[in-house]
């Protein structure tokens, strides 16, 4: 459930379409890689009520790994090509072609080029803020010069007005990432927590548990910690193993691939520890391995609400993190996990050490992280939260599309 908090009406705009009948939705991603947006959006269209929406997707570009996820959930994915002025034409081609009552975007430059598309066809946007970065600020150097400075002010004034003018709602995936933006934004702000799929995350079987460890090669009664994401700066893979360097016995293992993996190998070489850091690269089992972990680690410089954290927690794995702001909704309470100082290597180390060695307290998390994920981040709820907020842009179905919006914080 989100936490109650402060009501922003708005004015809805009038629906293509009747709401008797389903309404339309394009979600725009970047491409079609396997990362948080695109999973999330998966997980949307998994379970998203057919009977009121109609769900396309359309990428920019790029590598195009999930194209047969959204393929097989009924919704082939269209991928454009082009850059630039070429690449907005085939966005607003691909807005005229489909006819969407509305855009959804997710990222950077989907949102960029989404919002221009939906000025030029008048589509009403949803924004998903998927975690905190200031896309509406001018953007340069601290050293730059005075005309560098004006052309950066002036571009994200432009982009300030063009989402002024086109996006009608936003969902932000948890309060921190909320209340980052919403001072900057002129629509409504909706929290909708990230959700997974808590029937394929599930807590292991002592025949799940050793299962995994043999696929990964890691012994099976030895402490295993694991973190899942790329393998690119940021993602604090080299404090991870740093930090099982200094605990004798201990297995990591990295699930993801990325361009520090040549660098990330020749530290843990450096350390000592190749024998006991298992690379196991991008993977379509993840929820088949976790299982294998008695402990989910974190070092990441900043996140949102990354959807490993959640897999983890609804494989009953608990989770030790630097303290993030959009973790604190989550790990807060210490009870399914723990958050520490953020940047604090030696309590990171010292804090899964201390659980490691304690079963007791590592079983009470694990059933608490299991509860966790079924009541606040299972993606049925999460598409069913999503849904309001389209309908709280289009209006409530069988119902023309008129009226207002309602309570930004639901």
């Amino acid at each position: 459930m989100s936490p109650a908090a402060r009501t922003v009406p708005a004015e809805a705009p009038v629906s293509r379409v009747a709401r008797s009948g389903r309404a339309r939705v394009m979600h725009l991603l970047p491409d079609l890689v396997r990362g948080g947006g695109q999973v999330v959006v998966a997980e949307l269209l998994a379970h998203m009520d057919r009977d009121r929406f109609e769900a396309h997707v359309v990428a920019l570009d790029g590598p195009r790994d999930m194209a047969g996820d959204f393929a097989a959930l009924g919704c082939p994915p269209v991928v454009l090509d082009g850059s630039g002025p070429r690449l907005l034409a085939a966005v607003v081609g691909a807005v005229r072609s489909i006819e969407p009552d509305l855009i959804h975007v997710h990222s950077g430059r989907d949102r960029k080029l989404g919002q221009l598309a939906a000025l030029l066809t008048r589509t009403p946007v949803v924004g998903h803020l998927h975690s905190p970065w200031a896309h509406l600020e001018a953007m340069h150097r601290p050293d730059a010069g005075a005309t560098t400075r004006a052309f950066s002010r002036s571009k994200a004034w432009l982009r300030r007005k063009v989402e002024e003018h086109t996006v009608v709602a936003y969902v932000a995936v948890g309060t921190a990432v909320a209340d980052f933006h919403e001072p900057q934004m002129a629509a409504p702000v909706h929290i909708v927590h990230n959700g997974i799929d808590t029937h394929r995350f599930a807590p292991a079987t002592r025949e799940s548990r050793d299962r995994a460890r043999d696929l990964l090669g890691v012994p099976r009664d030895a402490p295993v910690v694991t973190f899942v994401g790329r393998l690119a700066e940021g993602k604090g893979q080299d404090t991870l193993i740093s930090v099982v360097a200094e605990l004798p016995g201990v297995q990591l293992v990295l699930l993801g691939s990325g361009d520090r993996h040549a660098e990330l190998v020749a530290l843990a070489r450096r350390s000592g520890v190749e024998d006991r850091v298992v690379f196991a690269g991008d993977r379509d089992d993840v929820a088949d391995l976790l299982v294998s972990a008695d402990l989910f680690a974190m070092a990441s410089v900043s996140e949102g609400l990354p959807l490993s954290v959640l897999e983890a927690l609804a494989c009953g794995v608990p989770v030790v993190s630097y303290d993030l702001p959009g973790l604190r909704d989550v790990l807060g309470d210490g009870q399914a996990g723990t958050l520490v100082d953020h940047g604090d290597e030696a309590a990171l180390g010292a804090t899964l050490a201390s659980l490691l060695g304690d079963p007791g307290t590592l079983r009470r998390m694990a059933v608490a992280a299991r509860r966790t994920a079924e009541s606040r981040f299972d993606s049925r709820v999460m598409a069913t939260e999503v849904e309001a907020v389209y309908d709280s842009v289009l209006g409530p179905p069988d119902r023309a599309g008129s009226g207002s919006a309602g309570v930004a914080r639901a």
